[in-house]
């Protein structure tokens, strides 16, 4: 309600937002979905820049990002590598036989929704 509020009277309020990176922060790839404060007003949000990140969050948010990007990328794509590397990197899963049974899993689960090609290409 806050920022509909902000919009519709052009207050310029300061709200977390995911925006795409866009040089928001310098040292990440523009590509990346971040969440950063931004002005918000008629005109919509402003992301408000940032500085460099350090190593251990660069690292953090790479790593979030590439999981992401793998897994959309290898269900679009219908490629159980990209899908399987994806969950590799997930902080969660903690080796590749682990992400196998779970793309195992995930395979049978989402046949409906992903299709039977997932199907012919388990990994057993």
């Amino acid at each position: 309600m806050e920022l509909a509020i902000s919009i519709l009277n052009n207050e310029n309020n300061i709200f977390l937002i995911i925006v795409k990176n866009n040089g928001i922060i310098p040292n990440i790839d523009p590509d990346m979905m971040v969440e950063v404060a931004c002005r918000v007003g008629s005109n919509g949000a402003e992301a408000l820049a940032m500085e460099p990140v350090g190593t251990f969050y660069k690292g953090m948010m790479e790593n979030q990002y590439a999981y992401e990007k793998l897994t959309v990328d290898g269900l679009l794509e219908k490629d159980m590598t990209k899908l399987l590397q994806a969950l590799a990197l997930n902080r969660t899963v903690v080796d590749t036989d682990t992400a196998k049974k779970i793309l195992d899993d995930l395979i049978e689960a989402n046949v409906d929704f992903w299709g039977s090609e997932f199907t012919s290409g388990k990994n057993n």
